[in-house]
């Protein structure tokens, strides 16, 4: 019984431990995203340059099959965020002209620092 208890305090502890690290690191992830965002919606393209790796791309299409936008307008946000210390899948939502878009952007630690690799998009019409 003493052995279970010792156990169960040491899980508890090392998940209590790595949770400020986990948040550091996502929030890392969140500013790369967001000076992207910030970058792409108003023209300014060094901090598009800044947050993406080069060579970098990007798909996408509607519901239809057609290509989807290359830009991106303001407002979109951060919605999920999933990763491990070398590489993350951010999921961004954006709304614009009645539709919702869905940006998936794959992002990897080079250098100590998190780029855009690619990015995948799509839209649906937006009712409400």
């Amino acid at each position: 019984m003493y052995r279970a208890a010792k156990l169960t305090i040491t899980l508890a502890l090392t998940i209590t431990l790595a949770l400020p690290m986990i948040g550091e690191r996502d929030s890392a992830i969140e500013a790369v995203v967001e000076k992207y965002l910030i970058g792409a919606s108003t023209g300014q393209r060094v901090l598009v340059e800044e947050t993406v790796l080069p060579g970098s791309g990007s798909q996408g299409s509607d519901n239809g099959g057609r290509p989807a936008r290359a830009t991106v307008p303001e407002g979109g946000r951060v919605i999920g965020i999933d990763a491990t210390d070398a590489a993350a899948l951010v999921t961004v939502e954006i709304e614009w002209q009645d539709r919702l878009y869905t940006d998936q952007l794959v992002l990897v630690k080079i250098d100590g620092k998190w780029k855009i690799t690619n990015k995948i998009m799509t839209w649906e019409n937006h009712h409400g």
